[in-house]
């Protein structure tokens, strides 16, 4: 859709007519006066996208084709810490903060940017994952084990 504007040039004491394209619809947020941040978080899953089986903490639950784990666990109240997956950062996986166990794979996996998978059995709050966030570059726990019994 276009529109005219006049438009007056230093070589011409006329105006002539202008095309000039239109602005772009505004999306629902911006028409509500709220703030857009522009590729802050992986997009979620696109409406009426096909459903997904799998368990959550031995819980049988459904997700959508493309959600990742970590929007998944948000939106059935399941806490799973994150620090990359924040407003204005892109969630990369890189801090290891938001790691799950997933049956059947030998290491953790980030939660913000692995997507779900049909039969998936995921496991968020194994005292693995609560210790490799804690302590992301340890391969045993933090607290003394043995030296402690003498």
């Amino acid at each position: 859709m276009n529109t005219s504007a006049a438009v007056l040039t230093p070589a011409s004491p006329v105006a002539t007519a202008v095309a000039v394209p239109a602005s772009p619809p505004l999306t629902t947020a911006q028409a509500a006066g709220k703030p857009v941040r522009h590729g802050t978080h992986r997009p979620g899953p696109a409406p009426g996208a096909t459903d997904v089986a799998l368990t959550l903490d031995g819980q049988p639950v459904t997700a959508r084709q493309g959600e990742t784990i970590l929007q998944l666990a948000d939106r059935l109240g399941v806490a799973i810490p994150r620090l990359c997956a924040a407003d204005g950062l892109r969630p990369d996986g890189n801090c290891r903060s938001c790691v799950v166990e997933i049956a059947g794979e030998r290491t953790l996996a980030p939660s913000c940017c692995r997507s779900v998978a049909p039969g998936m059995a995921i496991q968020a709050t194994r005292q693995r994952c609560v210790v490799k966030r804690l302590h992301p570059t340890s391969a045993t726990p933090p607290w003394p084990s043995t030296w402690m019994l003498a």
